[in-house]
């Protein structure tokens, strides 16, 4: 099951945006009692402790700075470019904005998976889709995640000052999105650097339009909607390497900053010379269907957009997890396979 466990660090930096959103959730333990105004108030502490949460960030090493950008010709004689983000990083992302001006400036439009810094200046829609992660059939957390390992996480999150009872009144998608968030707060890097926002703030500050993939709702749906048998294997994976997960974001973040397409691809399958454990039959359609959902559904409909606005004749600076660009149902590939001239440009 190795390359479940170690393919869980790459799913927080480089394919969902909401995977960063809860990772300044916080809180001291709490004796509530599961009713609806108390759930209510959990959300907004949750809400208040993560748009003002800040994690200290320490650079990685001096590897060049030549993330993965393409360059699109489209039929009309407009330019799109695509580039592929990372959720966290440290003070080496603001150097890389810094070379991607004159891209995003010359660009009429900026697209992003949704419009992180909006939402998280949005208290409303916040506690819309934290509101949504509730359980609303009688049952908590307890009735849905394994004993020990709903112990082992209360363990976790209480460990890092931030578990609060009423957590108990939602589901396994918010659990799974708390401990990962948590790992990466608890890291050397920060979602204070995330590329998106940068990116955003950046287009905004031009009056560049700004162009949604998808929404802040649709990836907590998504999130929320594994069955519980996944969700289980996702937090039992997830406590295995709990230690090593810090480890496992630097290498993410300094193949990214290098734009090693080849490493980048190693981490997110999990490649490793010591896995010597087998999934299982069960496990492997679990796999399957995890990946299908996170990566090639998800490919798919980007990859929609990216044409959709290649034949509107708009100059696109398009962005969305680099973990979308990348493989033969990536979205690089797609465009290449309907005609487009896709190449990769070097802003070292």
């Amino acid at each position: 099951m190795q390359v479940f466990k170690k393919s869980l660090a790459a799913l927080t930096a480089l394919t969902l945006s909401a995977a960063i959103l809860l990772s300044g959730c916080g809180g001291s333990s709490s004796s509530a009692d599961p009713s609806s105004s108390t759930a209510e108030t959990t959300v907004e502490a949750t809400v208040e402790t993560t748009v003002q949460s800040t994690t200290e960030s320490k650079p990685g090493n001096t590897a060049d700075i030549d993330p993965l950008l393409w360059k699109v010709e489209g039929k009309n004689g407009n330019t799109m470019y695509l580039f592929g983000t990372i959720h966290v990083g440290d003070e080496r992302n603001k150097q890389v904005l810094d070379m991607l001006k004159d891209e995003i400036s010359a660009s009429d439009a900026v697209a992003a998976e949704f419009d992180t810094v909006a939402y998280k200046e949005d208290t409303n829609q916040q506690l819309s889709t934290v509101m949504s992660m509730l359980l609303n059939d009688g049952t908590t957390i307890k009735d849905h995640m394994r004993a020990d390992l709903y112990e082992k996480s209360v363990k976790y999150l209480t460990d890092a000052g931030l578990y609060m009872t009423a957590y108990d009144m939602y589901n396994m998608g918010f659990w799974n999105n708390m401990l990962s968030s948590t790992a990466v707060r608890l890291s050397s890097y920060s979602t204070d650097y995330g590329m998106e926002d940068l990116v955003l703030n950046e287009a905004k500050s031009g009056n560049k339009e700004i162009l949604e993939l998808e929404s802040a709702q649709s990836q907590t749906d998504l999130i929320s909607g594994f069955s519980d048998e996944l969700q289980n294997l996702l937090i039992e994976a997830f406590l295995d390497t709990a230690d090593t997960y810090s480890d496992e974001i630097k290498k993410l973040h300094d193949a990214w900053i290098a734009g090693d397409e080849d490493k980048l691809s190693d981490e997110m399958e999990g490649e490793t010379e010591d896995d010597d454990e087998e999934l299982t039959p069960e496990q492997q359609k679990l796999l399957d269907d995890y990946r299908k959902k996170m990566y090639d559904d998800r490919n798919d409909g980007m990859a929609k957009k990216a044409v959709e606005y290649l034949e509107s004749g708009k100059n696109v600076f398009f962005t969305a997890g680099t973990a979308h660009f990348l493989g033969d149902k990536g979205i690089v590939k797609q465009l290449t396979d309907k005609g487009y001239k896709v190449e990769r440009i070097h802003i070292s």
